[in-house]
Formats: C-alpha cells, sequence, structure tokens
C-alpha cells in the first residue's frame, strides 16, 4: 500500500521505490538591466516528480536511480545508472511506493 512520506529525515532500505515530489530551478538568458529586470510571471519554480529506487541518502540529500544491475559481485557490490541526487531542501514530498 502507498504511504506518504513527509519526514525528509526518515531512512529508506537500499532499493526501496520512491516517489519524490521537488522543487527545480529556474533560469533565464538574454542580457536585461538590473533596474529594468521585474521577475517574469513564467518564470515560477517548477516542481517535479521522479520515481526510482532508493541508493542512498544523507542528511543533505536523497540519491535515487532508475536501473540498477541485477547481478551482485562477491561483496555485495552491483551496478547502477541513471542516478538523480535531490537535495533535501528541495523535496516537496516523498511517498513510497514500494
Amino acid at each position: 500500500m502507498d504511504k506518504m512520506i513527509m519526514d525528509k529525515e526518515k531512512s529508506f532500505k537500499e532499493k526501496q521505490i520512491l516517489e519524490i515530489t521537488w522543487m527545480d530551478s529556474v533560469s533565464s538568458n538574454g542580457w536585461v538591466f538590473k533596474t529594468n529586470y521585474n521577475k517574469d510571471p513564467n518564470e515560477n519554480f517548477i516542481n517535479h516528480k521522479s520515481i526510482g529506487y532508493f541508493l542512498q541518502g544523507d542528511e543533505d540529500s536523497i540519491t535515487i536511480m532508475q536501473s540498477y544491475a541485477c547481478q551482485e559481485f562477491k561483496d555485495g557490490d552491483y551496478q547502477t545508472a541513471e542516478r538523480l541526487l535531490i537535495p533535501k531542501k528541495c523535496i516537496i514530498k516523498m511517498r513510497v511506493i514500494m
């Protein structure tokens, strides 16, 4: 069953599937005088949802991965792919999928 997680300090199990809603930054380009710059109404923070397997986390961030190799080596290590590190300050909410 899906479970809403609001506590960013919660520890997760390795390879647990998470859905993370997070806020991204926005950039603009082109020359403009500072005195003429007014925030463009289209320059709002953008929220994203990412789903992935929990890889690791610390006090500052959580890393999820899209894929991992099923083959484990003798030392228990395995290969990962398509990792996404999200700063905890940008996380709006997290949901445990499995």
